[in-house]
């Protein structure tokens, strides 16, 4: 299943922070090794409540308008992602809603063109079709 987010709310969720939403984790946004012009997404665009019935965190009386709002998501490591989404028990929403505060309190995001951003949204919907699928 696709997802549709649109430029503004990567762009958004981008600004918003340095690294991993997941507590001390250090992975940063983007992997860059600037001698050999690479520049690639390191993290995952997780919603905290999943668009599907029966998905992580599936709250049904979360407006669906919403779902795949900036509110909703927040940036987390593939490590973390897989982690986060398959132990849902263990990870509530109100802990991920925390996780996305303090990934707000970063401050000073990072800042992608607009070429970057469709690099990036082609390997994010490729790297998000392959985890749902997995699930």
């Amino acid at each position: 299943m696709g997802h549709n987010y649109g430029l503004p709310t990567i762009k958004a969720l981008f600004a918003q922070a340095l690294h991993c939403a997941y507590p001390a984790c250090e992975e940063p946004l983007l992997f860059e090794e600037r001698s050999r012009g690479v520049r690639t997404i390191a993290v995952q665009i997780a919603h905290i409540r999943s668009e599907k019935p029966d998905g992580p965190r599936y709250d049904p009386e979360y407006p669906p308008e919403l779902l795949n709002n900036e509110e909703n998501l927040l940036l987390l490591c593939g490590k973390h992602h897989g982690a986060v989404d398959q132990n849902e028990s263990v990870f509530t929403t109100d802990e991920l809603v925390d996780w996305k505060a303090a990934q707000l309190a970063q401050g000073g995001g990072t800042t992608v063109s607009d070429a970057d951003l469709a690099d990036m949204v082609r390997a994010l919907e490729s790297t998000l079709s392959a985890l749902h699928e997995a699930l």
